[in-house]
């Protein structure tokens, strides 16, 4: 049998993972707890529905649900059917209102009264031409009664010294500032082992998602903690201010909601 038609005989995707989901006794809301998915796209892949899912997370969200309950992800993923996720860019069709015979014959009565009210052209001129007329009125009047006062002359040194103190902090103080900024700022860099679905909070921000593929390095700032969430633990090592943490799990496990805050590298230094 060829691969084609042995594909089509296997099970849609949603019913493969629904079967998995059914066969480890998880109930929906137990996959949602684990990879932080809704519970409404877990029910939009389990029937084929991936016009509800965010295109940009899809395959992310298929393969954190495979390995959670015991699927290869690799196998789940070939089972998207063709054209999923595929962007709609139609545009509704509409049409001019047809105009009635009693409207035609109102709009002849009208006559040539009722063209000018209609015509946005002519109302645009009329204004525009009311309008020039204004401003020039009001440019030759300020023009007439404006008596020119002699100019003040100020030294060109006073002038650069007092840019100077305004825009230039003392040395000190800037040093201090920069100073304190470096010791309270955490600075966390990561590079990634394998294909990694992330979530970062930054200090009280909303969560941003991520999904990373193998060699890529990324960095953050924060001011008091970083909270992270992985769909792969062991696909993404992490550093904190220079401090290497390594990976925070093994390989195709979830890690919700882990802290990295200044206690970390106290800890470090420590030890």
């Amino acid at each position: 049998m060829h691969g084609s038609d042995s594909h089509n005989c296997m099970e849609t995707l949603g019913t493969y993972l629904k079967k998995a989901r059914v066969d480890q006794h998880l109930s929906l809301t137990d996959i949602s707890t684990q990879t932080n998915i809704s519970v409404q796209y877990l029910e939009a892949i389990e029937r084929d529905d991936f016009a509800a899912l965010p295109a940009t997370y899809m395959r992310a969200f298929v393969r954190e649900y495979s390995l959670l309950v015991g699927l290869d992800p690799k196998e789940t993923l070939a089972r998207f059917p063709d054209g999923a996720g595929a962007p709609h860019h139609g545009k509704p069709i509409t049409h001019a209102p047809e105009i009635t015979k009693e409207d035609r014959s109102d709009h002849e009565k009208v006559g040539a009264r009722g063209w000018v009210s209609d015509n946005p052209w002519f109302a645009r001129g009329a204004l525009m031409i009311v309008l020039v007329g204004t401003l020039a009125f009001a440019l030759w009047y300020a023009v007439k009664n404006d008596s020119p006062s002699p100019p003040s002359e100020i030294p060109f040194q006073s002038v650069v010294k007092e840019n100077e103190a305004r825009i230039a902090p003392p040395m000190e103080s800037a040093k201090a500032k920069l100073d304190t900024a470096a010791h309270d700022t955490l600075h966390l860099s990561a590079v990634t082992l394998d294909t990694v679905w992330m979530q970062i909070v930054i200090d009280n921000g909303e969560p941003q998602e991520y999904i990373f593929y193998p060699n890529r390095t990324s960095r953050w700032t924060a001011l008091n903690r970083f909270v992270v969430t992985l769909g792969n633990a062991g696909g993404i090592s992490f550093s904190l201010n220079g401090k290497n943490l390594g990976t925070l799990g093994k390989p195709g496990v979830v890690i919700r909601n882990r802290e990295l805050t200044h206690s970390i590298l106290a800890a470090r230094a420590s030890n």
